[in-house]
């Protein structure tokens, strides 16, 4: 765990994390790294205030991944991305993600509880446990960029260049759930968490793959073009441009509602607005993804290795 500094944050505001050189036999456990904080809401007219489902997802509207100065990884409108993402994952995935946010089958009581929303029912198991666990403090995984989580585990020290995450917070009105149009949130005690795994073994290993050749893959994804439309029209037209020939899809959204609060494909019901291509099967998700080969220069102690 590393307190960040700033430790504060908010609305349209981006938050550098860089990720810290541990041990020389320590490596980061692979999808393990996070971004934890402590969230509070005010409201001057209403005690019922709360925040939308997935708000790990949903308080980021904007990533970008950096070796040094050098962007590798961006991604605009994140929160629909991810939010839309978190959709396939199983009800085992997401009954253990209570620590990002997601809440299964509660109606929303189990934030409200977490927020101290006067209408919450703190009786209600097993609300009220997963509220008492984890209170208001909430995570954003950091699990978008596969250097982190399918490329083994992480060995900062085995490189020069740092890695760092760039993170821009979301309006109050795309997180906060209330009938006061000035409700916000404050963020407060930012740290960077992560597993460690301490073998030397296995850190020679990482270091000898960071200083050989490595070809880092990973999804990059587009964002084409944003549209005003009015939703009283019977037909939207919409002219994309041709799609690259290595694309593999494509995905379209309507922004509102938040893409916290869509519906699962396994409930999603006909002529229902808020699935968003949610009901394709659950092995089109795949054809959502552009995949592409990033080749990321690394800095080392005996040179330059790509």
């Amino acid at each position: 765990m590393v307190t960040n500094n700033p430790s504060t944050i908010d609305e349209n505001q981006f938050l550098t994390v860089r990720f810290p050189n541990l041990g020389a036999n320590d490596v980061i456990v692979p999808g393990t790294a996070r971004i934890a904080f402590n969230i509070a809401l005010d409201s001057d007219t209403d005690a019922n205030r709360t925040v939308v489902n997935n708000l790990g997802r949903a308080i980021v509207k904007k990533t970008s991944v950096k070796l040094e100065s050098n962007e590798v990884f961006s991604l605009d409108d994140a929160d629909i991305y991810l939010c839309y993402k978190d959709l396939w994952k199983t009800n085992k995935e997401r009954l253990n993600d209570a620590y990002h946010g997601i809440h299964v089958g509660d109606g929303g009581n189990t934030a409200k509880i977490r927020l101290g929303a006067d209408d919450a029912v703190t009786a209600t198991q097993p609300d009220a446990s997963i509220a008492g666990a984890f209170g208001n403090r909430f995570a954003i995984p950091l699990d978008f960029f596969q250097m982190l989580t399918d490329h083994g585990p992480f060995y900062q020290a085995g490189l020069a260049d740092r890695l760092s995450f760039e993170l821009t917070f979301n309006d109050y009105g795309r997180v906060v759930t209330a009938s006061d149009a000035n409700a916000s949130y404050q963020i407060t005690n930012i740290e960077l968490e992560f597993d460690i795994f301490t073998h030397p073994d296995l850190a020679r290993l990482m270091r000898q793959q960071y200083m050989g050749q490595t070809v880092q893959l990973y999804t990059r994804v587009l964002r084409h073009r944003k549209l005003a439309l009015n939703k009283s029209d019977v037909t939207w037209n919409v002219n994309l441009k041709r799609l690259q020939d290595h694309s593999k899809g494509s995905f379209c959204s309507l922004k509102t509602p938040h893409p916290a609060q869509w519906a699962r494909p396994s409930d999603a019901t006909p002529n229902s607005t808020t699935t968003h291509s949610s009901r394709k099967s659950r092995s089109r998700w795949r054809a959502f993804r552009t995949s592409f080969t990033l080749r990321v220069c690394f800095r080392t102690s005996t040179g330059m290795r790509s």
